[in-house]
């Protein structure tokens, strides 16, 4: 399913194109991995669905909740939301 941070990544399309230039359609999908990440806000371990430029995007911030406190919702997506609703209403 699409829930995860997947940080803006969505499906791609294009075309295979060989050297007879028969052009047929197909896809890139976005690069997906199943986590397990320490929140501290939480104060549990949290298993997410996310893609590489999330989790490159995770180790910049330092955390999990500060990468969820500080990135637009656009990136982050349903759930993201969702984790960064319950991250900061327990850091209140």
């Amino acid at each position: 399913s699409q829930l995860g941070l997947f940080h803006g990544k969505i499906k791609r399309y294009g075309n295979n194109v060989p050297h007879s230039k028969h052009k047929t359609r197909r896809t890139w999908l976005p690069n997906v991995q199943i986590k397990h990440l320490k929140s501290d806000a939480l104060g549990h371990e949290v298993k997410v669905k996310l893609t590489t430029r999330a989790l490159k995007t995770i180790n910049k911030h330092g955390s999990i909740d500060n990468y969820l406190l500080r990135t637009k919702p656009d990136l982050l997506g349903i759930e993201g939301c969702v984790l960064g609703f319950w991250c900061a209403r327990s850091l209140i």
